[in-house]
Parts: structure tokens; sequence; C-alpha cells
């Protein structure tokens, strides 16, 4: 009856907290992905779901510390990566060494290198 106690114990200790991240298996992107983003921030992250759950957590107390400026520069780097919708792909002409005019919008050489 001990056994069975300890065990009902273990697997309520943390009913009072929301889950970060949901996967299918140590298979799934999403996974994979924050295993090797983890480790290459911490160092050494095992190939299981408590230690990349112990580092995320790790991580996001980081987060709740870090100053305005770094935060800021975390948020537009993430925001660059938020796609909306579907692009055209690249077509035109090439404008490579021309600036757009702000009267008619015409293409106009620029005298400067880059």
């Amino acid at each position: 009856m001990d056994a069975v106690q300890k065990f009902n114990a273990y697997m309520t200790q943390h009913t009072d907290r929301v889950p970060l991240l949901s996967v299918l298996s140590t298979d799934d992107k999403r996974f994979t992905v924050l295993r090797e983003f983890l480790s290459s921030v911490y160092g050494e992250v095992e190939d299981n779901a408590y230690s990349v759950s112990k580092h995320l957590s790790i991580f996001v107390d980081s987060l709740s510390t870090i100053d305005s400026y770094d935060r800021d520069k975390i948020v537009y780097c993430m925001k660059k990566y938020e796609v909306k919708g579907q692009t055209g792909g690249v077509t035109g002409q090439r404008t490579y060494g021309y600036d757009r005019s702000r009267v008619d919008g015409a293409l106009i050489r620029r005298k400067r290198g880059n």
C-alpha cells in the first residue's frame, strides 16, 4: 500500500502547474529543435523530456529577469520569423543599386556605394 501512495503522490505532485510544451515523442520536430536550442545555450542537454523541460524552465526564468534592452533584441529577432500569409515570391526587375523616388516611385541610380 505504501508503494501505491508514493506513486500517487509522484503522479499528482505538479497538478497545480500548467505544462509549457506538448510533444508527441522525442522524434517530434518541436522537441528536437528545442533540445538543440537549449543545449546551445546551457551546454549538454540530455535527450529526454525531463532534461529538456528542466532547462526550458531555467530559460523562462532567465527571460523573466532579463533587462529591457536585451528583451527587445530577442523580441525583434523572433518577430522577423513570424510570417503571416503567403508571399508572392521574388518578382520584378533587379533593383540593387537603385533607390525608389519618393515623388513618383521611379528608380533612381544611387551614387553612393553599399
